[in-house]
């Protein structure tokens, strides 16, 4: 059943929506819209880990270790925000733009598909919070 829905090669509109990112991989943080306050070396050390997160939903094989790998990158973008603002959440005009260049960084190969394979297999009455919020990203 896993490979049914998920297909062994990447969609068409993953391979388009990867070539975008190696496309858009020298915008600068000013071009996406991130706050100057945001951009110094320890966040961009951990932009590297939050990416690390979305490479490693290509690898995960449940739709819910998928989604746990966008929950941990916002977790990690969310605390670089915290960090730099003392506000203890970031607005979707703080999140946003980070998330942004989160993907663009990480240049997934199976991105839409990890996101069709999640929205097929759980329920979305149960998606609410963080996980309900990173589905519409």
């Amino acid at each position: 059943m896993y490979f049914s829905l998920y297909k062994s090669e990447p969609s068409q509109g993953d391979i388009d929506f990867y070539n975008k990112c190696v496309q858009l991989s020298k915008i600068s943080y000013n071009d996406l819209g991130i706050k100057e306050k945001y951009v110094n070396a320890v966040n961009e050390k951990l932009w590297i880990v939050a990416s690390s997160y979305v490479k490693r939903m290509e690898v995960e094989k449940t739709p819910i270790k998928k989604l746990n790998c966008l929950e941990k990158m916002h977790e990690v973008l969310n605390n670089c925000i915290i960090f730099s603002s003392g506000k203890k959440d970031g607005g979707v005009d703080d999140i946003l733009p980070i998330f942004v260049y989160i993907i663009i960084l990480a240049q997934p190969k199976r991105y839409l598909s990890d996101l069709n394979f999640i929205n097929a297999m759980i329920n979305p009455n149960k998606m609410f919070g963080t996980s309900g919020f990173l589905r519409t990203q």
